[in-house]
């Protein structure tokens, strides 16, 4: 796998990072951390060289406006391709807005919420998961 990092040119800041890999566990649902006891992702099961998984998606709220979240993602996608990947997929917790409206704007197609809590985190229990054609 790589993570992805945006800097600010002026004061080499990080803005933003993403890792982009290969994760079986996006790949079926059935492996531990993704789909158990929901009957697991709707997504079509596919071979691992073929999925590429975005992990830790992050962007400093005070980059809001510079176009870092989709820059990133287009950097991620590209190295999607690079590793051979036709697919790349990511999850959100249902409660992320921003997160939510951007993989829409930047054609990732929802799939099926799942349940996969957070231990220690007032979040929702279920997730978004998000798939692109690439």
């Amino acid at each position: 796998g790589k993570t992805l990092a945006a800097l600010d040119c002026a004061t080499s800041e990080i803005l933003g990072a993403v890792s982009v890999d290969y994760d079986a566990d996006m790949g079926d649902g059935w492996e531990p951390g993704h789909g158990r006891g929901t009957g697991g992702p709707d997504w079509e099961p596919l071979p691992e060289q073929a999925v590429a998984c975005y992990h830790l998606f992050a962007v400093d709220p005070a980059a809001r406006g510079r176009h870092v979240a989709s820059t990133l993602l287009q950097a991620a996608q590209e190295r999607a391709r690079d590793l051979g990947a036709e697919v790349v997929r990511i999850n959100t917790n249902v409660a992320n807005v921003e997160a939510n409206n951007l993989y829409a704007r930047e054609g990732f197609t929802r799939h099926k919420p799942i349940w996969l809590p957070y231990p220690g985190l007032p979040l929702p229990g279920y997730t978004n998961l998000w798939e692109k054609r690439i």
